[in-house]
């Protein structure tokens, strides 16, 4: 086999015989310049096996554990979240809509009652129905909420804001999730003195008392 110095273009005959298994570098016997031996490219090799450098049999390594699949881990919000005043300007939209569905329900739900009575020649005390429809009222607010929130993490103050509440972590918040949030966790935060609404202002994922308890986060909608 003729091989020839790429440096300084000794060429020599080396029987490939005498090359050891496994060489990956030869240094010219001329020039003493090391080289790396490519057996189908013919890079020149000593006369000796002396500067022959051979390849160490690498130790089978263990198999590493693949990383979890991605449906696996669900990945944090990458949209920013949205800050205290954002989400006091939907809170404000959602008052003035709620306020408005209460007071005509109010007023359907006690003119259904005044029917009934005429129909069933009953007289109703007028603070049981005053009662009544406060209830009522009060049962339609917490469905406003809920119903939105755990349908798609939307009440139509955040549409209009474009603000969305979302699973810690991400994902949908649900029904479950959307009740406890919107029933426990606000009664909390405004029990002590709203003090867990503003919260929002402070922490670091703009999240009140009731985000907390419930698991949730407030984003922005691109």
């Amino acid at each position: 086999m003729r091989i020839t110095c790429p440096h300084c273009g000794h060429t020599e005959e080396v029987n490939e015989e005498r090359l050891p298994a496994g060489a990956i570098r030869v240094t010219c016997p001329l020039c003493r310049q090391r080289f790396p031996l490519d057996m189908d490219k013919k890079w020149p090799v000593p006369a000796t096996g002396e500067d022959i450098e051979k390849t160490a049999p690498r130790p089978p390594t263990a198999p590493t554990e693949s990383p979890p699949a991605a449906s696996q881990q669900e990945p944090p919000p990458s949209r920013p979240f949205a800050g205290f005043w954002i989400r006091a300007a939907a809170a404000l939209v959602d008052s003035v809509a709620v306020g408005l569905l209460q007071v005509g329900m109010a007023l359907l739900f006690t003119a259904v009652l005044q029917r009934l009575e005429t129909i069933l020649a009953a007289g109703f005390h007028a603070n049981l129905v005053h009662t009544w429809a406060m209830l009522f009222t009060f049962v339609i607010g917490i469905a406003y909420y809920v119903f939105f929130t755990g349908y798609c993490g939307q009440t139509p103050g955040k549409m209009a804001l474009r603000i969305q509440v979302v699973r810690d972590g991400g994902g949908e918040v649900g029904y479950g999730r959307a009740l406890l949030r919107e029933t426990v966790g606000k009664f909390l935060s405004a029990a002590l003195f709203c003090v867990g609404y503003l919260m929002v202002a402070f922490t670091r994922r703009k999240q009140g008392l009731h985000d907390k308890l419930a698991g949730t986060l407030v984003v922005k909608v691109n």
